[in-house]
């Protein structure tokens, strides 16, 4: 649930050996393909469907593995998913063309430039999308146009101060945030959502693989 997330942020950071709480937050946009990519789009015939989402301070917050170049250091530049930038043809320092959805109807073009391509997300409810990362202005400017609201985080990250124990700022946060939150390591969070997106156990569904 969003607003208790975006609460919980604020509560984390707060925490002794927090170095940054992120919330991790997307919204819903166009992706133009480029001329010559085979196939018809997922946004419209001409374009793509993708979720763009904003970037933490500690780049080691990324979720997953920056391949080439690097992350975004302004609100005209994203980071393209490795997947769809096979498909597209497309490397560090090329452009690409968002379709930023507007609320009277009808679509803002946004020319950006890729400054690097990362690892695609195995993240099942992203798995037919582009999947793009970029400053929290570009995250907020989207999706105003989209849902007239800034997208609350869907979920939160956490990076530790080196001295920090990480069983010790675990149970703070267990203790002190609202009844429903989990606070889980990295590997524990992928073995949840692999078992709730399968429906079966992580051990039958690591036994089918």
């Amino acid at each position: 649930d969003p607003a208790p997330l975006a609460a919980a942020a604020e509560d984390a950071a707060a925490v002794d050996g927090v170095a940054e709480a992120y919330a991790h937050r997307t919204t819903a946009l166009g992706v133009q393909r480029p001329a010559g990519t085979e196939g018809q789009g997922t946004w419209s015939p001409s374009a793509d469907f993708a979720l763009l989402a904003n970037l933490p301070a500690d780049p080691g917050l990324v979720p997953n593995e920056i391949l080439a170049g690097a992350l975004p250091t302004g609100p005209a530049e994203v980071t393209l998913d490795d997947r769809t930038a096979a498909e597209y043809g497309l490397a560090p320092g090329d452009t690409l063309t968002l379709l930023l959805p507007q609320a009277s109807g009808g679509e803002v073009p946004r020319e950006v430039t890729i400054t690097g391509i990362v690892q695609a997300s195995a993240d099942p409810g992203q798995a037919m999308t582009v999947q793009l990362r970029g400053a929290e202005a570009l995250v907020l400017e989207a999706a105003a146009g989209f849902d007239g609201a800034a997208p609350g985080p869907d979920f939160l990250l956490l990076a530790l101060d080196p001295s920090a124990s990480l069983t010790g700022v675990q149970a703070t946060l267990d203790a002190s945030l609202a009844p429903g939150t989990s606070v889980l390591t990295p590997d524990d969070a992928a073995h949840e959502r692999l078992e709730g997106a399968t429906g079966l156990p992580l051990a039958l569904t690591l036994g089918a693989f």
